[in-house]
Order: structure tokens, then sequence, then C-alpha cells
């Protein structure tokens, strides 16, 4: 195998790049990820190290990314939203609708933001980072729409009956999270607002 001295390089090059100007400059910050880029393309053109050899600690994220993938913060109050359910289920269906109701509405009064994503780190050139209240309504509703799913229509009304649930149909923005694995820097995760309500039917 011969030495992939250009490619080290210029590796070495992008590495001593971010570390000079930190990312402080969206300029510089596309001057990275352009360069990084460059890479990893000239990278696969060689064929000169595969993905074992060039990073040999990196192990494939294999499982769905989820909000405990996400959430970085033990003392968020999803968590304790979250813990005071515990496994979701038609017995707990009339708890989930109050807390989303409750959420929802805090969702509204407390918006998350978008702000300019660094792209060379996976983010989108204009991410979005929920609030809390946004990420349990999204949670909450579909864990809703679990339940209706997974149960009949027959014990769902039956349910809904003895419970004396009032609520027809709900509808909430759905929050999906992703990850980006930047070889060198570690990774990533995002999440993702979809734009399109969901509308849940329960009776």
């Amino acid at each position: 195998m011969r030495r992939p001295e250009k490619s080290l390089k210029l590796c070495t090059l992008i590495i001593n790049y971010k570390s000079k100007f930190n990312g402080n400059n969206k300029k510089i910050e596309v001057g990275i990820y352009k360069l990084w880029t460059l890479f990893i393309i000239k990278i696969a053109s060689e064929k000169i190290l595969d993905e074992k050899e060039l990073f040999p600690d990196y192990e494939p994220k294999r499982t769905p990314d989820t909000v405990h993938d996400y959430l970085r913060n033990p003392k968020s109050i999803v968590y304790d939203v979250l813990n005071e359910i515990g496994q979701p289920g038609l017995k707990k269906l009339k708890t989930i609708i109050e807390l989303f109701e409750k959420y929802q509405k805090l969702a509204v009064e407390n918006p998350g933001s978008t702000i300019k994503g660094k792209v060379y780190l996976g983010a989108d050139p204009d991410q979005y980072y929920p609030s809390d209240e946004e990420i349990l309504a999204s949670e909450l509703g579909k864990m809703i729409r679990n339940i209706i799913r997974e149960n009949t229509k027959e014990e769902i009304e039956k349910y809904i009956k003895e419970e004396n649930i009032k609520v027809s149909t709900l509808e909430f923005n759905e929050i999906t999270f992703r990850h980006v694995d930047v070889m060198g820097s570690g990774r990533f995760f995002y999440a993702e607002k979809k734009e399109l309500k969901e509308k849940i039917q329960i009776l």
C-alpha cells in the first residue's frame, strides 16, 4: 500500500485551519467544510485507506436515533415527564392526553429557534433547535399515536367511555432525530421538525 502523503497533508491542513480559527467565522466554517470534503473525495478516489484503517476506534450507530440520544441534559423536564409516564400503554392514555394538551400549549408559547448550523459537522445550513416543550408535545403525541395503532378500535372505545375522554382528534408537529458521524470530530445529533402536522384520530 502506497503512502497517502498528499491526503494526510490535506488532513493536517484542515486540522490546523480549524484549530487556528475555531469556527468563529461563517466563511471560515464553509472553508473548513470544503477542505474536509476535498479530503474525503481524495481518499475515496485514491482508495488509499479503508474506514477501519483511517479511524480504528470508529463504531457505527446501528439503533434508531431517539430523544434519549439527542438530549444530553439529564435534568431536562423532558426526562421528568417521560419517567413519570414510564412504559406507555392504553391504561395510561388519559394521563398522556392530559400531558400532551398541557405541553402542546406551552410549545406554542415557547417555540424553538433556528440558528446557522455548522454544516461541516453535519448540521443543516439553518438548523432547528426545538424547545423542551416542543419535544415533549412531539414525544407525547407519538405515544398516543402508537397506543391507538397497537390496540383495537373496540378496546379504545371501551377505555374512552370508561375514562370519559372527550378529545376526538389531536394534532402535533412531529420532531425526529438524526445523527452524523464526522470522522475525526465525533458523533453529532440533530432534531428536525416536520412542518406538516400529524393528525391522530382517537374516536
